[in-house]
């Protein structure tokens, strides 16, 4: 869902392991921050659909062979509307009487409900 963080990871092999690997994060349409060889995609107000972040990890000192790059898709799903039910017991009432109302929500993806 929008807004949820999503996280991203590159592993290299064969990179001289006295050299300092560098490591670039980037997106179409994303804002991409990275530590390292870990990747943070920031999902606040992107519509749903599909998208890719790529992951390019670079040994300056080596002359050849050098880079190394890597693509992970990840898909921003649409939200469901929550489901709610509203109940009262008893159901008919005369003037004065009282009646309980009940009433229940819940989210078909899991959120929490903040207020109803």
């Amino acid at each position: 869902m929008a807004g949820q963080p999503v996280t991203a990871k590159i592993a290299t092999q064969n990179f001289n392991p006295k050299h300092t690997v560098t490591y670039n994060w980037a997106g179409t349409g994303l804002k991409v921050s990275g530590a390292g060889d870990t990747g943070n995609i920031d999902t606040t107000g992107l519509a749903p659909g599909g998208y890719t972040v790529t992951a390019t990890a670079t040994d300056a000192k080596e002359k050849k062979n050098n880079t190394a790059s890597c693509n992970a898709s990840f898909t921003v799903k649409e939200p469901h509307p929550p489901v709610a039910s509203c109940s009262a017991d008893p159901t008919s009432i005369k003037s004065g009487e009282s009646s309980t109302i009940t009433a229940n929500a819940t989210s078909q993806d899991n959120l929490p409900i903040s207020s109803y």
